[in-house]
């Protein structure tokens, strides 16, 4: 089972997006600050590419507990597996 709807709490909002991320990349905002207790509990096949540069002190600590792929933003080249950037289009991910 994965999730059909994710919840996103920005400036006091919460906004709910619907649909199947079975498989789909997830982009996370840097101005996301909180993630929240096991987010992404059961979605095994998501993508996440997450703005930030590393983790925020405001996610909890297990919020990846399906051990999704995660990949921190980084305008410079780090080839440690664990970093992206934008292709030169502006939008595609590429991972350094």
């Amino acid at each position: 089972m994965c999730i059909t709807t994710l919840c996103i709490q920005r400036k006091g909002k919460e906004y709910n997006i619907g649909g199947n991320f079975k498989g789909m990349p997830i982009f996370i905002d840097i101005l996301l600050t909180s993630i929240g207790f096991a987010t992404f509990s059961g979605c095994t096949e998501l993508t996440i590419y997450a703005e930030a540069t590393s983790k925020p002190g405001g996610w909890a600590g297990n919020w990846n507990s399906s051990y999704c792929p995660v990949y921190w933003y980084s305008e410079t080249e780090n080839t440690d597996g664990h970093h992206w950037h934008y292709d030169t289009d502006g939008v595609t991910p590429v991972i350094w």
